[in-house]
């Protein structure tokens, strides 16, 4: 018989890639929520250190992922915590768009023609926008880092090894560490 476990994991499959045809659907999904929750850890560790970019895309890509489980667990489960974890990556995400938005706005201009935008008034105010609109969402990001709000969020999915994912009471509690 199918579990509902088994039910929600080809979304998690495409998000994830597909897993060898001998692992457990359950064993794969608490083995990704596992891997990804030390991925993110490991660069909210290295966010606080310094805004990089790339390490910033890359909480954006694993908040992403662990958004797709999520939302996959919620239809399964018969508890509230898979949708609230997953509205908790989407606020922590909408906080680091902004500062990815502007990494990437700033990245384009660096890559335009010097010629085309030397001496130009306009584009010297759209940078200057650029870079005070990313002050403002940096101090967005030291909300995340500093007063814990990721490592909040990490804390409560390894709270939630042990939820029961659905009425089977298949639990994710065997994660590996």
């Amino acid at each position: 018989s199918v579990t509902g476990v088994q039910t929600c994991a080809l979304p998690i499959y495409n998000a994830l890639g597909k897993p060898d045809n001998n692992i457990d659907p359950e064993k794969y999904i608490a083995s990704s929520i596992n891997i990804l929750t030390k991925q993110l850890s490991f660069r909210i560790k290295s966010l606080s250190d310094g805004c990089d970019p790339d390490d910033v895309h890359q909480i954006r890509v694993i908040l992403r992922r662990l958004r797709v489980i999520f939302s996959a667990l919620a239809r399964i489960s018969s508890n509230d915590d898979f949708r609230q974890l997953n509205s908790d990556a989407r606020q922590i995400a909408k906080l680091l768009g902004k500062v990815r938005e502007y990494d990437v706005l700033e990245d384009l201009i660096n890559a335009a023609p010097r010629n085309h935008i030397n001496n130009d008034k306009y584009i010297d105010e759209l940078i200057s926008g650029i870079k005070l609109e990313k002050d403002h969402s940096l101090e967005d990001l030291k909300i995340i880092t500093n007063e814990g709000i990721a490592s909040i969020f990490i804390l409560r999915i390894e709270d939630r090894k042990s939820t029961r994912l659905n009425s089977s009471h298949t639990d994710i509690s065997r994660m590996p560490s």
